[in-house]
């Protein structure tokens, strides 16, 4: 796994400030991660206050707008709405329809549960893969209400170190000095 170079960054940052704009004031943050595929994660306050009745929904009602912007550019990320495709994922990661529906907290929530309930990840070199995600994930559009980064990482890596069993907490504080973490912020 590698950072978002530069360039991508640069374009996501561009394209989310776009979708800001077509969504109003709908948007407090829109970020990019490659859980499940480089995409969009929209932090929204209808995405807080989510009930699976996505035709009331304000990001919903955009996602023929976002499919197009992502055909037009042809985006080396995903831009719309994105089903749940497994249903292990979709019981275990939040009652969301869509995985590109989250806000901030939702978000980590799911990338703490991947590396504490799912099996694959006593396997150290997984382990680092899901930790490699975290430290890559970036906010390409954010409001003042947007929770920051730093804390979403940090609060991901303490529920993690906290809550691991010893398969994935022996592997933790090695894997963490390699990717970076200082104890407060990936540097």
């Amino acid at each position: 796994m590698a950072a978002p170079s530069p360039e991508l960054l640069a374009q996501a940052t561009e394209v989310a400030a776009r979708i800001a704009v077509m969504g109003r004031d709908l948007f407090r943050g829109i970020w990019l991660t490659d859980w499940r595929k480089l995409r969009f994660v929209y932090d929204t306050t209808a995405s807080q206050q989510c009930d699976n009745n996505c035709t009331k929904c304000r990001v919903y009602k955009l996602r023929n707008k976002l499919w197009q912007l992502q055909l037009e550019l042809e985006l080396p990320f995903i831009t719309s709405l994105r089903e749940w495709t497994n249903k292990i994922d979709k019981d275990r990661y939040g009652p969301e329809r869509f995985l590109s529906c989250k806000t901030a907290g939702r978000q980590a929530q799911c990338f703490s549960a991947c590396m504490l309930c799912d099996p694959l990840y006593a396997n150290p070199n997984k382990l680092r893969e899901e930790i490699e995600l975290v430290r890559d994930l970036r906010v390409v559009y954010e409001t003042g209400s947007s929770a920051s980064l730093q804390l979403v990482q940090r609060h991901i890596v303490k529920t993690v170190s906290a809550g691991a069993d010893w398969a994935r907490r022996q592997h933790l504080p090695a894997i963490l000095k390699d990717l970076g973490w200082n104890g407060k912020i990936f540097e």
